[in-house]
């Protein structure tokens, strides 16, 4: 079955799926613009695109109220809009627990130093925050396999 966007529309799915992941919440058409470096009215018009065919759907009037309305498993490579070449290409990374908890909990991930937490990394959901931890110090790929090897921890003291 062919996919109802061009590979264009695909990354701006890509994007704001992955933002929405990664931060928590939906992106502004202003998000949306620096990373595709190019104008407000562009932006726009492709939003107004992504809805009218069904992709989106958002609130008028309302910040940051972008919802994507395809499957998870259908959203597209960022970098090129085309469909991903395995379903789930995260989930075969270094970090399955990650992968496999943001799938079965909906939740998303930060990584940073949180001066609030005092974390560098931190698991959250609906309900809050499921785990935080790290150091300051820590590198990306270090704060990742602390927060999976966390992760499965947690799962195993769940069954």
């Amino acid at each position: 079955m062919a996919q109802p966007f061009t590979p264009k529309q695909g990354r701006y799915l890509a994007f704001i799926h992955w933002y929405t992941k990664i931060n928590g919440r939906p992106p502004a058409e202003a998000d949306i613009q620096r990373y595709f470096k190019t104008s407000p009215a562009a932006i726009h018009q492709m939003i107004v695109s992504l809805e009218g065919k069904g992709l989106i759907q958002r609130i008028p009037g309302q910040a940051r109220s972008i919802q994507i309305l395809i499957p998870a498993k259908d959203i597209p490579d960022l970098d090129t809009g085309e469909p991903s070449p395995s379903k789930g290409r995260f989930k075969l990374s270094a970090y399955p627990n990650i992968a496999e908890w943001i799938d079965d909990h909906e939740g998303h991930i930060e990584v940073g130093y949180d001066y609030n937490t005092d974390t560098f990394v931190r698991a959250l959901d609906e309900g809050g925050m499921l785990w935080g931890g790290g150091e300051r110090s820590m590198t990306l790929e270090e704060g990742l396999l602390v927060l999976d090897t966390a992760i499965a921890e947690r799962r195993k003291q769940w069954q």
